[in-house]
This record gives C-alpha cells, structure tokens and sequence, in this order.
C-alpha cells in the first residue's frame, strides 16, 4: 500500500479495471431506488421509536422526573427529525 502526499492510498489488491467509469441509466436508476428505500426504511423505524417513546412518556406517573424529561428530549428529538 503506497500513501501518497494529497491522501491518496493506492492498494495493489485492488484491481482497478473492476471500477466502473461511467454509470449507466439502469445503474443510476438502481442506486436511486436502492436510496429511496433505504430512506423509507430509516424513516418508518424512527416513526416506530417515536410511538415507542410517546407510549413510555404517555404512561408514566410524574412528568416532572428525570426519565420523563429524557423522554420527552428523544420525543422532541425525533419529531424535529422526521420534519
């Protein structure tokens, strides 16, 4: 492995003939959707963990402790995320 002065690290085991040069519109298309749902994903999990913490929040006794403040900063957290 040669390190360069601007950073650039050049392995030996990596051909470099298996990196593509150009996308074409199938792969541009793929990565595209490969994304999207991978978005989604992301998103409805920290939908889920918001309804989890509202829940938790919801069923607690004294709104003035310190888990009742955490929760309520992941709730603010997460709502302000997902925005």
């Amino acid at each position: 492995m040669q390190i360069y002065e601007n950073n650039f690290v050049e392995n030996e085991n990596v051909s470099q003939e298996n990196i593509p040069k150009e996308i074409d519109a199938d792969d541009e298309d793929f990565y595209n959707n490969l994304a999207n749902d991978y978005l989604h994903v992301k998103i409805g999990r920290k939908q889920e963990k918001l309804e989890e913490y509202i829940s938790a929040y919801d069923s607690l006794k004294n709104k003035d402790s310190f888990n009742a403040h955490y929760l309520r900063s992941l709730i603010d957290q997460l709502r302000t995320e997902l925005s």
